[in-house]
């Protein structure tokens, strides 16, 4: 059925300018490191991920896994037995993933309670990508019953220095929007992520929340690097939109989670952007795995949430 409401969209002039608060929450992040065991597990389930992707040929996959490995420089990893996968969400077309030039951009709310409830005894995430292969995972995290924190897997960045952000529960009060839906309320967190070449061989990489008490966007995270455009549309990283990614076999009686309002745009080869629309069937298919997760409402691939 169709869920009608509104999100705060950055570029909007009746929202506050952005302010810039990366220092601010890089110090954050700092003081709350990513466990080690959460960055194996995390890598572990990319390749995990991979090997299960029912779009991908044998060829493919041996492809992307070389790649993936370069990348990550993690390859041993992919031996860990993981009960990985996708719980529910949206995986890219591979004309859609491609579909930009110069940039590319993702506006969506997470619809995220404070805590996962249900079974949850390991990790649990609502992550995304902005199709750029060298893009951000913009995600929110949940271990076991902890509260939730925001992170940032940056793809771009080098060595063992992926990670960039962990902002925990207590430090995210300012950017909790409320997301009524069929008149029902439900806590959440409007997020941009962008992927940009900000000028010849150079890209940033940009992460923007809404601050509900300036009414307007906070960057909290931006990384500049050295990319071409054939970089940052080859290759599978990128290629999932919002999803649920889990970490065991099986969920039960979690809190509904997922997505509202999923946008995306592309950059041409002129540097314009174009106009945000909804993500489409045409432009993303739905992958379930078998997790334990159902659906409470969609609006076909741009708002839907789960619980099991």
């Amino acid at each position: 059925m169709s869920q009608k409401a509104s999100h705060p969209l950055p570029g909007d002039p009746s929202l506050a300018p952005l302010e810039d608060r990366t220092e601010y929450f890089k110090e954050i992040s700092k003081a709350n490191p990513v466990p080690e065991e959460a960055t194996r597990a995390f890598i572990a389930n990319r390749f995990q991920m991979l090997a299960s992707d029912p779009a991908l040929s044998d060829a493919q996959k041996k492809a992307a896994h070389e790649s993936l490995a370069m990348k990550l420089g993690k390859a041993a990893v992919t031996d860990q037995p993981v009960p990985g996968g996708v719980g529910y969400g949206m995986f890219y077309t591979s004309a859609f993933k491609s579909a930009y030039n110069l940039g590319t951009k993702l506006q969506f709310d997470y619809i995220c309670p404070a805590t996962a409830g249900g079974n949850v005894n390991t990790w649990l995430y609502l992550t995304a990508t902005n199709r750029a292969s060298r893009g951000v995972e913009a995600l929110v995290c949940y271990y076991a019953q902890n509260q939730m924190s925001f992170m940032a897997f940056d793809w771009a960045q080098p060595g063992d220095k992926h990670w960039q952000l962990n902002i925990p529960y207590a430090n995210l009060q300012d950017y909790f929007v409320t997301v009524v839906i069929g008149g029902v309320r439900y806590p959440g967190i409007a997020v941009e992520n962008v992927t940009a070449q900000v000028q010849t061989g150079t890209w940033r990489n940009t992460v923007s929340l809404f601050n509900i008490n300036r009414q307007g966007y906070d960057l909290v995270y931006s990384y500049d690097y050295a990319a071409t455009e054939t970089e940052q549309k080859t290759g599978w990283v990128g290629s999932w939109g919002p999803i649920v990614e889990t970490f065991q076999d099986s969920y039960k009686g979690t809190s509904l989670m997922g997505v509202f309002i999923t946008e995306l745009a592309g950059q041409d080869s002129s540097g314009t952007w174009g106009k945000l629309g909804l993500l489409s069937a045409d432009e993303a298919t739905v992958r379930e795995d078998d997790k334990g997760f159902s659906l409470d409402f969609i609006d076909p691939q741009s708002s839907w949430a789960v619980k099991s």
